[in-house]
């Protein structure tokens, strides 16, 4: 068990009807999951998907220092593709939105910071911005 809070962040694409493959291929990016609605979800194989869904997650970290990185990063891999992502979204009428999870040790105070970049890339895709925190 780690001493020091842990976090992560995810962008993800989903909607009732499109195919995860095609999307992957129009970005030119593997997603870490993706799933067909339907299909049943892999850590729980009662239950099943209820949307198709692409993801794109960042390794978790140690530290929720390094959150302000991650969005960073998320929008460096993504920003560049916004026009074929908003595109595509419209033609397979899908939503979109980016989650921070956050793991915080009791003793722990973190903070987020959204820059005004990274905002305006969300309203860009018109996603919608998650935070889930555990401890």
């Amino acid at each position: 068990m780690s001493r020091y809070s842990r976090a992560y962040a995810y962008l993800s694409f989903y909607g009732e009807d499109f195919s995860p493959q095609k999307f992957s291929n129009v970005l030119g990016i593997q997603p870490t999951s993706s799933g067909l609605k339907g299909e049943p979800i892999l850590s729980f194989p009662a239950l099943l998907y209820k949307d198709c869904f692409w993801e794109y997650r960042l390794p978790e970290s140690d530290d929720c220092d390094g959150l302000d990185e991650a969005l960073e990063k998320l929008y460096q891999i993504f920003f560049n593709k916004t026009d074929v992502i908003s595109s595509f979204m419209r033609e397979h009428d899908l939503a979109a939105k980016c989650c921070v999870v956050l793991t915080v040790k009791r003793k722990e105070n973190p903070g987020l910071r959204l820059t005004t970049k990274f905002v305006h890339f969300l309203s860009e895709l018109n996603a919608w911005f998650e935070m889930d925190g555990y401890q």
